[in-house]
C-alpha cells in the first residue's frame, strides 16, 4: 500500500495591519496521522493571538501526550473554554481539530467554526454537515469521512464566513456563498492548491476591502507521498542479514543504503556488482558507491554526520555533488523517511581515536539527530532498530 501524504496549505490575513493575527494553526505529523488544529481567538491583535496560541498548544499537549484520545482531549479543551465564556479575565476562543489517518481515515471535531468543505477528485466541492451533541453543556460538531489522493479539505475562520456583512450580503457569504465561489473557481482552475488566494482575495472584496475579522484558511491536500527507505548498518544478528536486507528491499519508494558494509551485505544477497565512485569531485566528502537499482549507496558513519551539518542548508549553495549533497538531497525532496539502523558494532569506531577527534558520532546517535531535523522540516520519520 502506497503512502498517503497530507501537504496543509495556509492563508491568513490579520484585521489588524502590522498585529499578530488572531486566528492560529498548529500541524502535527508522526507515522500514524496527521492533525491540524485551528483556533480563532476572541478579538483581534495582540490578545486574540495570546489566546488562540494557548488553546492550540493545549490541545496538542493533551492529545499528543497520549494521556487522551482525541474526542476526551476536545472535550478537556471544551470545558476550559465552557467555564471562559463570556469572562473577559479568561482566554476564549473556537477551535476546528482535524485527525486524518493514513488511509485516509478523518474525525473533524468543531466548535462554534464553520463547518469545513470537502473538495472530490472531480474538482467538486461539498459542505460536510456531520452530527452534533452537547459535551460540556456546549453543542458540538462532529464529522467522519475519508481524504483520499487528490482530494481536500478547506478549512477557514467565521472571519471568512462572515465576509461581506454590511456591504449588501445580510449574514455575510456564510458557507453556502464559500462553496459556491469554491465550486466556480474549480470550474476554470484544476490546480486547487492555487485556490487559498482567490478566496481571500474573494472575501476582501465582498467586504469593500474592509475586514471585519481575521481571515483564515487551510487547504489539505492527500496525495501519493515519497517515501525513502534507509538501510544503515549491519543487524545486530548476522544470521538476519537476509531477511533485514530481503525486506528493505521490498519496501516502496526510494531507497538509501549507508556504510561500506551494509553495502558489500546488501549488494552480496541481492546478487548484485558493488562499485566506488571514481574521481569524485568533492574531496571533503566520502566517495559514492553504486548497486545497480538502490537510488544511492554512500559511506556510513562520516557521510551522516556531514548531512547532519548541512541538513539546514540552502541546497542551490552546494558547489560540488557528493553523497553527502545527494542523501541530503533525497532527504529534502521526500515526505517520510525510514531509517532502518543495524545495531552491530561498528569495531573502526572503538579502535580509531580519529573518529572522536574530528567530532564524528556514531550511527546510533547521529540518526535520532537527523531525524530531529526533519521532524522539524515538517517529515514524517520513523526509526527501526534491527
Amino acid at each position: 500500500m502506497s503512502y498517503l501524504h497530507f501537504d496543509v496549505l495556509s492563508q491568513s490575513i490579520s484585521k489588524k495591519k502590522n498585529l499578530p493575527c488572531g486566528d492560529v494553526f498548529r500541524i502535527e505529523k508522526n507515522r500514524e496521522e496527521t492533525l491540524v488544529v485551528l483556533v480563532d481567538g476572541m478579538g483581534s491583535g495582540i490578545k486574540a493571538n495570546i489566546f488562540a496560541n494557548f488553546y492550540c498548544s493545549k490541545f496538542i499537549e493533551l492529545y499528543m501526550g497520549e494521556e487522551f484520545s482525541i474526542r476526551e482531549s476536545f472535550k478537556q479543551i471544551v470545558d476550559i473554554l465552557h467555564q471562559a465564556r463570556g469572562n473577559d479575565s479568561k482566554p476564549y476562543g473556537v477551535i476546528s481539530v482535524v485527525r486524518i489517518l493514513n488511509n485516509g481515515e478523518t474525525t473533524i471535531l468543531n466548535y462554534e467554526m464553520p463547518n469545513p468543505i470537502y473538495i472530490a477528485r472531480n474538482n467538486h466541492a461539498t459542505i460536510l454537515k456531520g452530527r452534533s451533541f452537547s459535551l460540556s453543556k456546549e453543542i458540538i460538531n462532529e464529522i467522519n469521512c475519508y481524504i483520499e489522493e487528490d482530494e481536500s479539505l478547506l478549512l477557514f475562520s467565521d472571519g471568512i464566513t462572515q465576509s461581506g456583512m454590511g456591504n449588501g450580503y445580510i449574514k455575510g457569504w456564510q458557507n453556502e456563498g464559500v462553496k459556491n465561489f469554491t465550486n466556480r473557481y474549480l470550474l476554470n482552475n484544476k490546480n486547487v492548491k492555487n485556490f487559498l488566494g482567490s478566496l481571500i482575495n474573494k472575501s476582501l472584496k465582498i467586504s469593500g476591502e474592509k475586514h471585519r475579522d481575521d481571515l483564515t484558511a487551510l487547504l489539505i491536500h492527500g496525495r501519493k507521498g515519497k517515501v525513502l527507505n534507509v538501510l544503515t548498518g549491519p543487524p545486530y544478528n548476522k544470521d538476519n542479514d537476509e531477511k533485514v536486507v530481503d525486506n528493505f528491499w521490498k519496501r516502496d519508494g526510494y531507497k538509501a543504503v549507508c556504510g561500506s558494509t551494509t553495502a558489500e551485505i546488501v549488494a552480496d544477497k541481492l546478487n548484485k556488482n558493488i562499485k566506488i565512485e571514481e574521481n569524485p569531485k568533492n574531496l571533503a566528502a566520502p566517495p559514492r558507491y553504486y548497486i545497480k537499482d538502490i537510488n544511492i549507496v554512500t559511506e556510513g558513519a562520516v557521510t551522516l554526520n556531514q548531512v547532519f551539518h548541512i541538513i539546514d542548508e540552502n541546497m542551490e549553495n552546494y558547489e560540488l555533488d557528493s553523497g553527502v549533497t545527494q542523501l541530503n538531497y533525497f532527504f529534502n525532496m521526500v515526505d517520510k523517511i525510514n531509517f532502518i539502523v543495524g545495531r552491530a558494532k561498528n569495531p573502526a569506531h572503538k579502535k580509531n581515536i580519529i573518529f572522536k577527534q574530528r567530532g564524528i558520532l556514531k550511527r546510533e546517535k547521529i540518526i535520532p539527530k537527523i531525524a530531529a531535523k526533519l521532524k522539524e522540516k515538517g517529515k514524517v520519520v520513523n526509526i527501526e532498530y534491527v
